[in-house]
């Protein structure tokens, strides 16, 4: 069998949690699986080439522009296609379109402007279209099956999940990072989704309560949008100026030294289909407070502290336990390296490689 896999985005300089997640399945595959061949089909011609095992595959450039998709009836034929996110070609129907099914921001927040209303429901249509014209949809958590379903009328029979794996950060070199002695961690991009502001609200909430100026907040994840400059205002209003600290971008070898000197991730996403920064945190050993919705919620499954988003109070409650009750910090580590160890890109990419071989 010909198996495509769509590899977009691929070689951005800071890759985020899309691209990563798309090359760490592709590398998954390729490690477990000699006996299929592989296109990889990528947007433009990469600075270098992708580093990925094995001889059974080769790549082919599709090129840029609006359609750049639909150049794929000029290219190398695969007997199945894999599309990163449910945007499949315009025009042209591939043999056998897998959609790899994550979340639906769009769905669940509030459009800011009659522009943003206007483009969500192009995004929508589009989501629509492609879904309903795709062989299989694998839902990468029970949370993404139950809203492609709930929002797009996709018959359960069509779609199947496959929890993705995560890497274990803390198994390499950690590199050394400036960090204060007690620390909270907050690992993502600022914007409303991952719910910065209800975590900024929780920890002036728990420094309130607990009279603490030890502990400050680290924030790991790219800032400088209008989303974050609201909050800056928020934070200058709490005087919480100095007790927040931004170190943008991190690589593995820094988040694992920042995950290591943790007392917690604080993770309470308000739309997240499945929440890699869960799996790492578990995996170094620190504990999770995390949304007792939706995708995280499946990851954690009980490893962790899990609260309702929308309650900044809830949060801090949950930050005050952690560090109050070392007790509970033990269990919830013990419970979080168990958990972790239950996923892996290997793992994964079997599971999905049986789900191909079965279905084509």
């Amino acid at each position: 069998m010909k198996i495509g896999i769509i590899l977009h985005p691929y070689g951005e300089s800071k890759p985020g949690g899309l691209a990563r997640t798309i090359f760490e399945w592709t590398k998954g595959l390729l490690e477990i699986d000699q006996k299929n061949q592989y296109i990889i089909f990528l947007k433009n011609q990469p600075v270098s080439r992708p580093d990925l095992p094995g001889a059974n595959w080769r790549i082919e450039v599709l090129g840029d522009g609006w359609f750049w998709k639909d150049r794929l009836k000029h290219h190398l034929r695969a007997d199945v296609y894999i599309f990163q996110t449910p945007a499949l070609p315009i025009f042209y129907r591939p043999k056998n379109a897998v959609i790899i099914a994550q979340d639906y921001p769009y769905q669940y927040l509030p459009a800011k402007n009659f522009d943003e209303r206007i483009k969500n429901r192009l995004i929508y249509l589009y989501h629509r279209h492609s879904l309903r014209r795709a062989n299989l949809i694998v839902a990468v958590s029970e949370s993404s099956k139950r809203d492609t379903i709930r929002f797009f009328g996709i018959p359960e029979h069509k779609i199947a999940v496959v929890y993705m794996g995560y890497k274990n950060i803390c198994a390499g070199t950690a590199i050394e990072v400036p960090l204060p002695d007690k620390f909270f961690l907050f690992v993502g991009v600022i914007k409303e989704r991952k719910n910065f502001l209800n975590v900024v609200k929780a920890f002036e909430q728990f420094k309130r309560d607990n009279d603490s100026s030890a502990h400050k907040l680290v924030v790991a994840g790219k800032t400088g949008n209008d989303y974050f400059r609201a909050i800056e205002k928020d934070i200058d209003r709490a005087g919480l100026h100095d007790s927040i600290i931004f170190l943008e971008y991190l690589n593995d070898g820094q988040l694992s030294y920042v995950y290591q000197r943790a007392e917690a991730l604080i993770f309470p996403s308000l739309v997240e289909s499945f929440g890699f920064p869960c799996l790492e945190a578990m995996s170094c050993g620190v504990p999770v407070i995390t949304t007792k919705y939706q995708g995280p919620a499946e990851i954690v499954d009980g490893a962790g502290i899990l609260v309702d988003p929308n309650n900044f109070v809830a949060i801090a409650q949950g930050m005050e336990k952690i560090v109050q009750d070392q007790n509970l910090r033990r269990r919830l580590v013990e419970a979080g390296l168990a958990r972790a160890k239950e996923f892996s890109w290997p793992k994964s990419a079997a599971n999905l490689l049986q789900l191909l071989e079965t279905r084509f």
